[in-house]
């Protein structure tokens, strides 16, 4: 029998990041509910002399479309971890614009918003 192949690369789960595992987790469970997600980075680099910035500063850690088309944008937090502004602002547009941007702190966070 045919086994589906996992999006996420065989890698080894973070260990003492423990907001990093956290992604780890809730991406994997997305994919296996059929979810089309994968992980968000954005940050900056100093490339040469040059510091170059990638992603969309304030967006999910993980990001992607619902099983009903529409743009899906998962900020996860530790249990301490709070919302920088910038995240609060890029989460309430995507509400208002007819995506969902929610906060997760454990896999039971998405399951309670119905995903």
């Amino acid at each position: 029998m045919y086994k589906r192949r996992s999006p996420i690369p065989r890698m080894a789960a973070p260990k003492r990041q423990p907001e990093g595992m956290i992604v780890y987790e809730c991406l994997r469970w997305l994919l296996d509910q059929g979810y089309y997600v994968w992980r968000n980075a954005t940050g900056a680099c100093k490339i040469g002399r040059r510091w170059m910035r990638f992603g969309f500063k304030g967006s999910g850690d993980i990001i992607g479309l619902t099983k009903t088309g529409h743009f899906l944008s998962v900020e996860v937090k530790s249990p301490k971890g709070r919302l920088r502004p910038e995240q609060a602002v890029f989460m309430a547009r995507v509400n208002r614009e007819g995506g969902k941007a929610l906060v997760a702190r454990s896999v039971a966070d998405l399951k309670e918003a119905g995903l």
